[in-house]
C-alpha cells in the first residue's frame, strides 16, 4: 500500500489517513456506523457476558456445563473483528492500538477481580482520550498520537515495582 501510495500524487495523503486515521474528520455516516457497531457489541456483551467470559477462560469447563463453546468463541471473535475493523478504518491502527491494548495493560497490576479490571481499563481508556484531547489542543499535536502518548503515560505507574507503588 505504501509503495503504490507513493506513486500517486495524492496517494501519500491517503496512506497517511489509512495509517493514522482521521478521527477529527469523522462524518455523519462514519459516526452512525460507529454507534451501530458499538450498540451491537455492547448488547451482545451484556446479553452473553457470563458465557463469553467462561468460554474465553476455560473452554473445557464450558463444555462440561453443556454450553456451545464453539458458538460463543465464534461470537467473541466476531465482536473483536467488528471492533478492530471499524476502529482501524475510522481512527487508524495507531490510536486503536493505544485504546485497545494499553489501557488493559495499565489496569492489570491494580485490579483484584475481573469486574474491577474492566472498570479500571475503561477508566484508563477514557482518561487517555481526555488527556490526549488536552495535549493535542494545547501543544498543537496530532490527536491520535496524543491519545497514545497519554495512554503510555498512564501505563507507567503499573510498570513500577510493587514496593514503589
Amino acid at each position: 500500500t505504501y509503495v503504490f501510495g507513493r506513486l500517486s500524487p495524492v496517494g501519500q495523503s491517503h496512506v497517511e489517513e489509512l495509517l493514522h486515521g482521521e478521527v477529527l474528520g469523522v462524518g455523519l455516516h462514519e459516526l452512525e456506523t460507529i454507534v451501530a457497531v458499538l450498540l451491537f457489541v455492547l448488547l451482545v456483551l451484556l446479553g452473553f457476558r457470563r458465557e463469553l467470559v467462561l468460554v474465553s477462560f476455560d473452554r473445557e469447563f464450558a463444555l462440561v456445563l453443556g454450553k456451545p463453546a464453539l458458538r460463543f468463541e465464534l461470537l467473541l471473535h466476531l465482536l473483536c473483528t467488528l471492533t478492530v475493523a471499524v476502529g482501524t478504518i475510522i481512527v487508524g491502527p495507531t490510536m486503536l492500538f493505544g485504546l485497545l491494548v494499553v489501557p488493559p495493560l495499565a489496569a492489570r497490576p491494580f485490579a483484584r477481580s475481573m469486574s474491577q479490571f474492566f472498570l479500571l481499563a475503561t477508566t484508563v481508556g477514557v482518561a487517555s482520550v481526555a488527556l490526549g484531547i488536552t495535549l493535542s489542543f494545547q501543544a498543537d499535536l496530532p490527536f491520535g498520537a496524543s491519545v497514545v502518548a497519554a495512554s503510555a503515560v498512564l501505563l507507567l505507574p503499573g510498570l513500577l515495582p510493587r514496593r514503589a507503588r
